[in-house]
């Protein structure tokens, strides 16, 4: 052979395709897509499949993602879509969910600030095998499900519920109306009997569950700032002031997550008030900070990491043992009130 020769056999197998390789091999074109797809493999001999592979091998052909995709009606694409990536809460679901993706031989899409409509777009065009939507209100779910055109295409909707509204589409979810109570609760048997609740905007579930949660001998007081140039923890730290000044015998402060009380804890520190000699601070959903703070911070853990850990493992196994469609198991996990030191009873004077 000359030497130009096999520059334009190199040239030609850059370019081969997979009809080059069922020429190659003497199969049709359908065989070398179940051989290098995996896919129905009993239908192959031992034989035919090695004649495949060689001949793969020879020319150089690998199947683009996209040919992979149109073949095999897969993307091997798992998308998580949040609502805040700068919230620590999604730290463990992201960790999670990008080893069960790694695990399964899948690429994790993130997906910052997604709305529906993106979610939507993404299952149309069949971008994605698997949405994970986390945090949004899960309530809403059944509007991203819609969009569904394949039976192999999944919505994981992962996120605190209201119990009072089923959904048709599978979650994986908690009760935020627990978690709340048992702070409360915690509060209320310290002796607390006059709590600000730290809220990012008026009216939200959470300061409804809390407002539901107090007792007669409880004074739950909403206090609400616009967040401007604040990010979280500025805004918890411009709300604790706010409840403070404006609310006389506030002795508790109970914030909607824990980037509002860590924000809290350091304007109290900055402002010379002992927590929890003075004032008690409680957070919500026990991220990976809660535990370091000063003082150590009691929180209400919520099982964000372990509904995507247990939702996205159930469908992947299923993905990859089965053809056709796949119907994620919901599930509803419990909160946990997490008690360290940022509680006590108020003081007596």
């Amino acid at each position: 052979m000359y030497a130009h020769e096999n520059v334009y056999r190199k040239a030609f197998s850059a370019m081969s395709n997979i009809r080059d390789v069922a020429d190659a091999a003497g199969v049709s074109p359908a065989t070398v897509s179940r051989v290098l797809n995996g896919k129905a493999t009993s239908l192959v001999s031992e034989a035919t499949r090695e004649r495949v592979l060689d001949a793969a091998q020879s020319l150089g052909y690998h199947p683009s993602a996209a040919a992979r995709a149109l073949v095999a009606g897969r993307t091997d694409t798992i998308a998580l879509a949040t609502t805040n990536i700068h919230d620590p809460h999604y730290a463990r679901a992201l960790d999670v969910a990008q080893a069960i993706a790694e695990e399964f031989g899948y690429h994790l899409l993130l997906m910052p600030d997604a709305d529906d409509t993106r979610l939507q777009s993404l299952l149309r065009e069949r971008r994605a095998d698997v949405i994970v939507r986390l945090r949004y209100p899960v309530d809403t779910a059944d509007e991203v499900a819609a969009a569904v055109v394949s039976e192999e295409q999944v919505v994981i909707a992962v996120g605190p519920i209201d119990r009072q509204m089923p959904l048709s589409t599978p979650c994986a979810c908690w009760d935020d109306r627990e978690g709340i109570r048992a702070a409360v609760e915690h509060l209320a048997g310290l002796g607390h009997r006059r709590v600000a609740f730290l809220a990012g905007r008026p009216a939200q579930r959470k300061e409804r569950y809390a407002l539901e949660a107090a007792g007669a001998d409880m004074t739950i007081v909403p206090v609400c700032i616009e967040p401007g140039s604040l990010d979280d923890v500025g805004r918890g730290a411009a709300l604790a002031r706010l409840a403070l000044q404006r609310e006389p015998g506030v002795t508790a402060l109970l914030a909607q997550n824990d980037t509002f009380a860590l924000g809290a804890l350091h304007a109290l520190r900055e402002d010379g008030i002992a927590v929890p000699g003075q004032v008690s601070v409680v957070g919500y959903n026990d991220t990976f900070l809660a535990p370091y703070s000063c003082p150590p911070l009691t929180t209400v853990r919520t099982p964000l990491a372990e509904c995507v850990s247990r939702s996205l493992r159930q469908v992947m196994e299923a993905l990859s043992t089965q053809h056709g469609a796949v119907q994620p198991q919901s599930l509803q996990l419990h909160t946990e009130l997490v008690v360290r030191a940022s509680t006590a009873c108020p003081p007596t004077t």
